[in-house]
């Protein structure tokens, strides 16, 4: 995976992007043209303990990322929160005139229910795809909206004063599954106002 991560940052440093394509990767990004903030992370999954077994077994990560494991995904799971916990922390301690509009943007869901198809909210492996973050924490307070990926789920709602949105297409290549019921909902030409 660090080699993943080093060929995105060498991309990231491309001379021909002119510094346009920012890896949010523990990452916040400052729109230098108005008050928007974006502050991503992939926020990995926090994985029950009672689901490990299931997760292992149901999810490609375990046998497609090599070194992969349950404790190593809740570990970046906890680096990914207290990254987001303390940026947001951050941008709300700003004065009053120097406010931002912050965008939260994660691969993993922040919360389980709404972030995925009603029939899954049950599975003993949603633990994989999602996390409640959401409700109770107050380092939330100042996050205008929250865009999330990995459920292939196109959905919109409000969580705890936030606005959560996610509009996935689903697998496109190298999938044998079925793909239609991965589109639904999707929009190409969505956009969404902070």
């Amino acid at each position: 995976m660090r080699m993943v991560w080093k060929k995105a940052k060498e991309l990231e440093k491309e001379e021909v992007l002119e510094g346009k394509l920012v890896i949010l990767d523990r990452k916040r990004w400052d729109d230098p043209d108005s008050k928007l903030t974006i502050v991503g992370a992939t926020l990995w999954s926090n994985i029950h303990p009672e689901a490990a077994e299931i997760i292992t077994l149901r999810v490609s990560d375990y046998k497609l990322i090599s070194g992969w494991s349950v404790a190593k995904h809740n570990e970046c799971h906890a680096k990914d929160l207290e990254y987001l916990s303390t940026t947001v922390a951050e941008l709300n301690e700003l004065p009053p005139e120097s406010q931002r509009n912050v965008l939260v943007v994660t691969h993993h869901a922040p919360c389980v229910r709404g972030a995925s198809r009603p029939e899954h909210v049950k599975v003993p492996y949603k633990t994989a795809f999602s996390t409640d973050v959401l409700q109770a924490r107050e380092f939330m307070r100042g996050v205008a909206m929250w865009m999330f990926g990995h459920t292939h789920f196109t959905t919109e709602f409000q969580r705890g004063g936030i606005k959560v949105v996610a509009n996935q297409r689903g697998y496109v290549l190298g999938y044998k599954g079925p793909t239609l019921e991965d589109t639904r909902g999707f929009d190409d030409g969505r956009v969404v106002e902070l």
